[in-house]
């Protein structure tokens, strides 16, 4: 299990010296990439995810 969580995490850009990081050291993208992780490892996973980009000033134009 130890090297299939390895592996996982390196699949979603995290280098080695970020796995023993704690949450609150992460940046808020680093975070996000966390989650949609857990989300591919957990027993409930989805069977699909839809992702947005976030709006920014010029999506209004």
């Amino acid at each position: 299990m130890y090297i299939f969580r390895h592996k996982r995490l390196n699949r979603f850009l995290f280098t080695k010296d970020s796995w023993n990081k704690s949450c609150s050291g992460l940046s808020g993208g680093e975070r996000m990439r966390l989650i949609l992780c857990c989300l591919t490892i957990s027993n409930k996973a989805p069977d699909m995810i839809i992702l947005d980009e976030p709006m920014n000033r010029y999506s209004k134009y």
